[in-house]
């Protein structure tokens, strides 16, 4: 590696991004030790849901989340509302950015309404509390919350002939039309007769609730106007009439939205999941409004530190999606290239093998619990990490407590706070630089 200092590699995340606080460190150099002033946030996806798990596209499709692949564009949705708190937030499009697999805690929710999702300890979901709409980790769920439903999931196999969708889409086609002073309704305006009888009809074979209008001074017209944003979306997705398909893009959610009770919340240990990131940061899943969004990427961050770094193995690494580096995890079916006992690490890894070892352990015997590993001893694993570490490199330990070394074998050369927000543990990202070998 570069014989590049501190303050340089600082100055490399902080030309990485101008957007957020810059990492100083020439005027906090206290006993040899570089104090960096940043507060970073954890890497890895923030929620994530089972394979099966039909996500809502841009075409008003219901896909499987396992079937999405980057760059497919799904309906999403303000992630707050964008003029306070009583304002209403609103569909629009929202391109995946990162899809990936992943291996995490999770849990089954249980809705009043029968619907069952499996999704990670950490997903987040808008719920109701004291009548305003807040985001709730799934962890931290109880019986009873309630939880925003933007629509129903619907299936093409209604035991409607494509014949009759046609009929029906081409109607809407050609005599339809929207109106959108609150939510969004689609109309069908047509004369009293068996076009508008067989329009009914079809209606009340897909299942998609309407109210008939008879137009003051001309009882002969009728409009057909479905209910709400839950049968327009339906109504849009099942038939796909052309004039209609980008109407959904922009309107709000329901002035009066519904809401469904959790009436079960079972533990599942950890699964596969499949995690996402789009740009909106929210998505439809199962009808629910779900939020998708991985903080400022940790990882993403911490590495502009080491752009010289070729040789780079990341322990404990869990859900870490694949890159130019080694993981090493104790877990098999967390994906990793290296399945190892971590106090063995120098058993499988020759001296000297590595310019950059990251290491996330857990931070707790609960912790260790959590993600179904052992608790680590400290003390041994980063004597390990020494050994396969080259003289001159780095390690980038992240833990809520500073883990005891030896100094004429790592020299700690800088500190990074990690404060994510409140009510969360602070941590702290110390790194060393390995400046002898170990004895």
């Amino acid at each position: 590696m570069k014989n590049l200092d501190l303050i340089s590699r600082a100055k490399l995340y902080s030309d990485a991004f101008p957007d957020w606080p810059p990492l100083r460190a020439d005027d906090r150099w206290i006993d040899g030790m570089w104090i960096l002033g940043q507060n970073y946030k954890g890497y890895g996806f923030y929620g994530c849901l089972d394979p099966l798990t039909p996500v809502l596209t841009e075409k008003l499709d219901w896909v499987k989340i396992g079937e999405l692949k980057k760059g497919d564009t799904i309906v999403g949705f303000d992630k707050n509302p964008p003029n306070g708190i009583t304002s209403r937030r609103r569909l629009k499009k929202s391109k995946i950015i990162e899809i990936g697999q992943v291996n995490l805690p999770s849990y089954e929710l249980i809705f009043d309404d029968g619907i069952k999702i499996i999704c990670s300890y950490n997903h987040l979901w808008l719920s109701e509390k004291h009548q305003i709409p807040k985001w709730i980790k799934t962890e931290d769920i109880e019986i009873g919350n309630r939880i925003r439903k933007v629509c129903s999931v619907w299936s093409n196999e209604d035991g409607v002939s494509d014949v009759e969708k046609g009929w029906l889409s081409g109607m809407f086609d050609g005599e339809g039309s929207v109106e959108s002073k609150s939510g969004i309704r689609v109309i069908l305006s047509q004369n009293r007769g068996i076009i508008l009888d067989r329009a009914k009809n079809i209606m009340k074979k897909l299942l998609i609730d309407y109210h008939s209008h008879y137009r003051k001074g001309r009882e002969i017209m009728c409009d057909i106007r479905t209910k709400n944003i839950n049968d327009t979306l339906k109504l849009i997705g099942i038939l796909k009439p052309l004039k209609f398909m980008s109407s959904w893009q922009g309107i709000g959610m329901s002035i009066n939205p519904a809401y469904y009770s959790i009436i079960e919340k079972r533990f599942l240990g950890n699964k596969n999941l499949i995690g996402i990131k789009t740009e909106t940061e929210t998505l439809v899943a199962s009808g629910f409004a779900s939020h998708n969004s991985y903080p400022p990427n940790y990882l993403k961050r911490i590495t502009t530190l080491f752009p010289d770094a070729e040789r780079v193995l990341h322990l404990f690494s869990g859900s870490l999606p694949k890159g130019d580096y080694i993981r090493c995890d104790i877990n098999p079916d967390n994906g990793a290239e290296l399945v190892v006992d971590v106090h063995k690490l120098s058993e499988i890894c020759p001296q000297n093998s590595f310019d950059l070892i990251y290491a996330d352990p857990p931070y707790s015997g609960e912790d260790a619990d959590r993600y179904g590993t052992p608790m680590i001893s400290r003390n041994r694993v980063v004597k390990e990490c020494a050994k396969v570490l080259d003289v001159g490199g780095y390690l980038v330990w992240l833990d809520q407590m500073l883990p005891m070394f030896r100094k004429d074998t790592l020299h700690l050369c800088g500190v990074i706070g990690l404060v994510r927000s409140t009510n969360h543990r602070f941590r702290v990202c110390s790194i060393f630089k390995k400046v002898g070998e170990v004895k």
